[in-house]
């Protein structure tokens, strides 16, 4: 079999796999066939999840095996060795729930990066959520002050070129989550809460290879990444949260069109690495906090 075959044949195979898994289960019954209870997987930190930067956004949340750029710190390690460029950096600001008349909820990105040499790359990405301002009340309705929470999150990472085609990263993650402060007495809870802290590991593969198609030069790629992979934290002495790790991985086929126009085909599988509750567990969550 021709090789270039091979990798348009193995884009589309994974394209569509994955398009079959989605289109072939019916929301409201499991595989076989029984009614499905629904039970919502639930983490801390959620915002370790959100896409920052708007390529990616603009594509479905894809971004494990685009082509290398400064928001590779999110999305995958392995690609920021693949940048072009010695340095460069990115801001971004999401406004979030702004369709629900919130204004004063956003994230916040900062990324950067430098290439020593040309088989490697260090950088440095900052994400900051900003949760707006909250009116507590208790039971009564009595007035307990307002509370600003916000969460962030630094992670330095290092990138290294494997091979021709191969490139391996990692990045060391440390956030801090401060929903409640110092307020007591949450919905059920009479312990005093406090910011939790913590660290988390982002690894990444990332591959790819100039092929021709019809002729025309291409590129195929495929990334693999897992990202906030770390242990459970804890708002107070009673409980402890997942994180929302997750394993992500999918192929990329670019095509130049002419010197000046390319085209990219690209297809992201994601899976929460957090077990599934049981029935009606989940609710249980936001009583902890």
């Amino acid at each position: 079999m021709n090789k270039n075959a091979f990798y348009l044949g193995a884009f589309i195979a994974l394209s569509m796999q994955a398009g079959k898994s989605l289109a072939q289960t019916n929301p409201s019954t499991d595989f076989s066939g029984k009614p499905l209870e629904y039970r919502v997987i639930t983490t801390a930190v959620p915002f370790l999840g959100i896409t920052p930067d708007a390529r990616s956004a603009a594509l479905g949340d894809a971004g494990v095996s685009l082509s290398g750029d400064q928001n590779a710190i999110y999305w995958n390690p392995g690609r920021l060795a693949r940048v072009n460029k010695s340095m460069g950096g990115s801001v971004s600001i999401s406004p979030w729930l702004r369709g629900l008349g919130v204004n004063d909820v956003y994230l916040g990105f900062l990324s950067g990066y430098y290439k020593p040499n040309a088989q490697s790359a260090i950088g440095l990405g900052f994400t900051y959520f900003n949760l707006g301002s909250i009116q507590m009340t208790d039971q009564a309705g009595q007035n307990l002050g307002t509370l600003n929470p916000n969460e962030f999150a630094i992670c330095p990472t290092y990138s290294r070129v494997l091979s021709k085609n191969l490139s391996f990263g990692i990045g060391l993650k440390y956030f801090h989550s401060n929903l409640t402060g110092s307020f007591s007495g949450g919905v059920g809870n009479s312990n005093q809460s406090s910011a939790a802290n913590s660290v988390a590991v982002d690894l990444g593969m990332f591959y790819k290879k100039d092929i021709s198609i019809g002729g025309n030069p291409a590129n195929f790629a495929f990334g693999l990444a897992l990202s906030n992979i770390g242990p459970k934290i804890s708002y107070s002495d009673d409980s402890r949260n997942f994180i929302p790790s997750t394993l992500r991985l999918g192929p990329a086929l670019t095509m130049e069109l002419d010197a000046y126009n390319k085209v990219t085909f690209v297809t992201d599988i994601a899976k929460t690495l957090v077990p599934t509750p049981e029935k009606n567990d989940y609710q249980s969550f936001f009583f902890r906090i």
